[in-house]
């Protein structure tokens, strides 16, 4: 338990130091500086290999895919009349940066070319669709293809993470990933077929009068259920996570949903998962000159891959910064990186810090918009998503 209350209180540093809005600093940044702290390169008094450890921060990966699926805007049919067009956005950003990615791994000591091509190509959904949509706005035809431009990018960068970080063979690695995807889909008709027979509102009628909690329930239950069968079956819990919050979002998020998963997730999984990425990170190798040439590549491959994104799309350099934010991915790479111990401290270290710098970059980009709030490092879950019928209802 001493182990859990030293992650417990580096989670508040993250909250703490957000507090600020001069400066701005992300609250991932925050709980990441905590894990670092209590990590071999300062404190010592949390190790990354305990058992404990790697449980919980298993279990926070998770809950952070989930949470990123949930942002997703699938039940918006706005986007449908701009998916072609951001489809050729996905296509011109991915071509963009494998070619990047072939170079940066070339030139650098980091290698795996596939892997940099992902970190310079995805978007965050959970980060970009807060900054240019809000509840009440009407999004016009710019705003309305940058969501569809970064919610494609999410996906295919989550369905093409595993492959590109597996050590397993690739048909086993796609064959994993087929079989989480069919058992969400499974998952979604059953739940969707309970909510046109009556059911599901009744089992809510009955939680929101005796305090069960339901709707969370059944989505961590459905969340463990799929990251122990991607773990059986050669895939990752970030296809698992992921998988569930599309569920979610596809259902309709909820009023009661969100500030239950608010609840768990910001109040306990999520900041234990990046307060237990940071005691995996050395800081000390930001100081080497090798880490910071890679981090600085990678952030300026970020530009220019969603510049040129932004330029096939006709959105704006601006809207381009915006969608350049990056948060899940890299953090999912870092996590399997490091576990299967191809990735060395200082790469990890670097693909976090061009990950804040993303943030930033957001951040400029929705200044430049005319926005007077700073991005959300972890977005916010709109309302946009729920069924209208089940406004003040559960999911």
């Amino acid at each position: 338990m001493g182990i859990l209350a030293l992650i417990a209180v580096a989670g508040l540093l993250g909250p703490l130091l957000s507090m600020s809005r001069r400066l701005m600093i992300p609250i991932v940044a925050g709980e990441i500086l905590g894990g670092v702290a209590l990590g071999p390169s300062l404190l010592n008094l949390v190790h990354a290999n305990s058992a404990l450890v790697q449980l919980l921060h298993a279990a926070g990966f998770s809950v952070v895919m989930f949470t990123i699926g949930m942002h997703l805007p699938l039940r918006d049919v706005t986007l449908r009349r701009e998916s072609c067009r951001a489809v050729l956005m996905v296509l011109a950003t991915f071509a963009v940066g494998a070619g990047l990615g072939l170079l940066i791994g070339h030139f650098t000591d980091f290698g795996h070319p596939f892997v940099v091509s992902l970190l310079l190509a995805n978007s965050s959904a959970a980060l970009a669709v807060p900054v240019v949509r809000n509840d009440t706005a009407t999004p016009d035809t710019a705003t309305t293809r940058l969501i569809a431009w970064v919610m494609l990018a999410d996906i295919a960068a989550v369905l093409l993470v595993p492959l590109a970080t597996s050590s397993h063979p690739l048909l086993r690695v796609v064959g994993g990933t087929v079989l989480v995807v069919v058992a969400a889909v499974v998952f979604f008709l059953i739940q969707r077929q309970m909510i046109s027979r009556g059911l599901w509102q009744r089992l809510h009628e009955l939680s929101i009068e005796r305090g069960w909690g339901w709707s969370l329930r059944i989505n961590l239950a459905l969340l463990f259920s799929l990251t122990w069968l991607a773990t059986v079956s050669f895939t990752s819990a970030l296809i698992a996570g992921f998988a569930c919050g599309a569920v979610a979002a596809a259902l309709g998020v909820t009023d009661h949903l969100v500030t239950e998963v608010i609840g768990v997730g910001e109040g306990f999984f999520i900041p234990v998962f990046f307060v237990t990425l940071g005691v995996s990170l050395d800081p000390r190798t930001l100081l080497e000159s090798s880490t910071v040439d890679f981090a600085a590549v990678v952030v300026a491959g970020n530009i220019v891959v969603h510049a040129v994104g932004a330029l096939v799309g006709r959105v704006g350099v601006a809207r381009g910064l915006v969608a350049s934010a990056q948060l899940g991915v890299p953090a999912s790479i870092v996590t399997i990186g490091t576990s299967s111990h191809w990735m060395s401290a200082s790469s990890a270290s670097a693909i976090m810090a061009s990950s804040m710098a993303s943030i930033a970059l957001c951040s400029l980009g929705s200044f430049q918009l005319g926005h007077s709030f700073r991005v959300h490092d972890r977005g916010m879950l709109h309302r946009v998503h729920q069924r209208p019928e089940d406004r003040t209802g559960e999911n």
